[in-house]
């Protein structure tokens, strides 16, 4: 066995001895009876698993199911709420909450087109509450719009107006029928 020593005289006379250096390469350990370093002392004892940490402080470790824990919003019975994120590390996103049916607003009028839905518990970009448009591609069609005489049905209602309907509705108000 070799050991790595240091002699160093200092100028004065004032030391002499071996001085044993340890760049922390060779463990570290004293020699229990010479209370010399010990070279050769191998890997450091094993102190079992490092300690559980919970980074954002919620009271919760990844040990301990903490499924985010840089958000402490988000832990084991935490209150789920309608954000896409599954708060309660139950394995579910945005469960036990209230969804609603939401219609597809492709003009932008307002109403939805009940062909294309999408449940959720939150408002999704590009969809409404209000189903009832029949022509999800011109904002001027939709349930309730004003009815044009242009032989497209405007209203949803399921009829087209046209010059002859337009002339029996006149003939109807002028009779007081």
């Amino acid at each position: 066995m070799r050991e790595l020593v240091l002699i160093l005289t200092f100028g004065m006379g004032c030391h002499t001895g071996k001085i044993y250096l340890d760049s922390g390469l060779f463990g570290g350990e004293v020699d229990p009876e010479s209370n010399d370093p010990r070279l050769d002392s191998g890997p450091p004892p094993d102190t079992g698993p490092p300690p559980e940490v919970d980074e954002d402080e919620d009271g919760y470790t990844v040990e301990a199911g903490d499924c985010d824990d840089g958000d402490p919003e988000v832990h084991p019975g935490a209150e789920e709420n309608c954000n896409g994120l599954d708060d309660d590390c139950d394995g579910g996103v945005d469960e036990d909450l209230v969804h609603l049916d939401w219609y597809q607003d492709a003009d932008d009028d307002g109403w939805g087109d009940e062909e294309s839905t999408l449940s959720a518990c939150a408002q999704p970009d590009g969809f409404v509450a209000q189903v009832g448009d029949c022509n999800d591609a011109d904002a001027a069609i939709y349930t309730g719009a004003p009815e044009a005489c242009d032989g497209v049905d405007n209203d949803c209602d399921g009829q087209v107006m046209t010059t002859t309907s337009l002339m029996a509705r006149m003939e109807m108000i002028t009779s007081g029928a």
